[in-house]
């Protein structure tokens, strides 16, 4: 009776673990498709995110980046909206230095170079800006706790933009600006690259994290089934144990399924820790070509650096012998200058010489213009009086005609009357 009731309670029990059993299959077949599903969307390509993840490391070294300590971050925050809104300030005037520059293709093609001159001057009012505000955020950055390292990213992109600056003026008083154009693509690119670095490195983090987090669930899942097992081998046991009166058969059947169980999961067991061994193998290569990677990519940082330098001390050599060249240019065109005053002071005297000419060859003029006036009145008053006096002369003329006509008939008339012409005569 006792055998039958422990064989009732093991047949009881067995329905219990392969319940279990069928469950956690069920969860690690759940979590191998949701592992592929996650790989699928954000890890991509294994070589991708082993780039990314390179890329990543050398961006993170050469931004210098550094978390700020307990003791710096109340600073940190205090300047932070400043900062911030400097920040932004620099990216607009940038983005009006790139539409400025952009438009100048536009204006170059016009015949009326007005606009391509006022845009001209608007790039260097915009330029003034960009090194002004360039100023104020460089000594604001001085409170940040990594000071050394903004400092120096700073100058070394003051000097390029000064040097690309110098050259795009240059450039543009021969109306062209190839330079600029090249550096902003070369930016943009630079950029891009980055932004997609970025990007693949978060994919890659994410993936890592996933691995980690999956890696720790199996751990959990396989210490869990390590458990169950170890204790459903210690209920088999007992079971045994207890049931150790029951016939050959069944002990046999039950040796068999326990083993059969046991190397089933065995097996499990040894296909995961070989997956597992695959994947481990899989990073640690990923690893090594990351670090390859970050070997190449600091070997041609380094290159491109001495490069940059170089070109910077040829640029310096360059600005000195302009500058030794406009300065020969100032001094001749200050001898000229000299030289046309002293032509202007000896015209001034000229001038005032032949004005002088001028004014008394005037007051001459004017002085004959009034005796030729007089002439001509004193001309006209005289004419004036021989045509009164030519008009007095006819007059008396006449009267003297008339009145000897009289005295002609009286004489024609006869002798008989001479005795009345002599009282007339009495009376003349």
């Amino acid at each position: 009776m006792r055998l039958k009731v422990h064989g009732q309670r093991a047949a009881a029990a067995r329905p219990a673990l392969e319940r279990r059993a069928r469950e956690r299959r069920r969860r690690r077949q759940q979590q191998r498709r949701r592992r592929r599903a996650g790989h699928l969307a954000s890890a991509g390509d294994p070589e991708t995110a082993a780039a990314a993840g390179q890329e990543s490391a050398v961006h993170r070294r050469a931004r210098g980046r550094a978390r700020p300590t307990r003791r710096t971050w109340r600073h940190h925050a205090r300047g932070r909206r400043p900062r911030r809104r400097e920040a932004g300030d620099q990216k607009v005037l940038e983005s009006k230095y790139q539409r400025l520059v952009q438009e100048q293709n536009t204006l170059k093609a016009l015949p009326n170079k007005t606009k391509y001159k006022e845009s001209q001057l608007a790039i260097m009012d915009v330029t003034n800006e960009l090194q002004q505000n360039t100023y104020v955020l460089a000594r604001n950055l001085k409170s940040h706790p990594s000071v050394a390292q903004n400092l120096l990213k700073i100058q070394t992109e003051r000097s390029t933009l000064q040097a690309l600056i110098s050259k795009t003026i240059r450039e543009l008083k021969e109306y062209r600006f190839d330079s600029l154009s090249a550096t902003v693509e070369e930016e943009y690119r630079k950029k891009n690259i980055l932004k997609n670095t970025i990007q693949q490195e978060k994919a890659a983090m994410e993936m890592l994290k996933g691995l980690q987090r999956e890696l720790g669930n199996e751990k959990v899942v396989l210490e869990e089934e390590k458990n169950e097992r170890a204790l459903v081998i210690q209920q088999l046991k007992d079971t045994i144990q207890e049931i150790n009166a029951l016939t050959t058969s069944e002990q046999k059947y039950i040796k068999k399924e326990t083993k059969a169980h046991e190397a089933s999961v065995r097996q499990q067991c040894q296909m995961k820790e070989q997956a597992l061994q695959e994947e481990k193998a899989n990073l640690q290569k990923q690893i090594e070509q990351e670090l390859k990677a970050h070997d190449k990519i600091v070997e041609f940082l380094n290159h491109q650096r001495s490069q940059l330098e170089q070109q910077i001390q040829q640029w310096m050599v360059k600005y000195e012998e302009d500058t030794e060249a406009k300065a020969k240019e100032l001094e001749d065109l200050k001898q000229r200058r000299a030289q046309d005053l002293d032509k202007y002071e000896e015209l001034v005297v000229k001038y005032e010489e032949l004005e002088r000419i001028v004014e008394d060859d005037r007051e001459t003029r004017r002085k004959v213009a009034e005796e030729q006036r007089e002439l001509a009145v004193k001309d006209k008053a005289c004419r004036r009086i021989q045509r009164w006096w030519r008009r007095l002369r006819s007059v008396k003329l006449v009267e003297a005609k008339s009145a000897k006509k009289p005295a002609k008939s009286a004489k024609k008339k006869g002798s008989g009357k001479k005795s009345a012409k002599a009282p007339k005569k009495g009376k003349k």
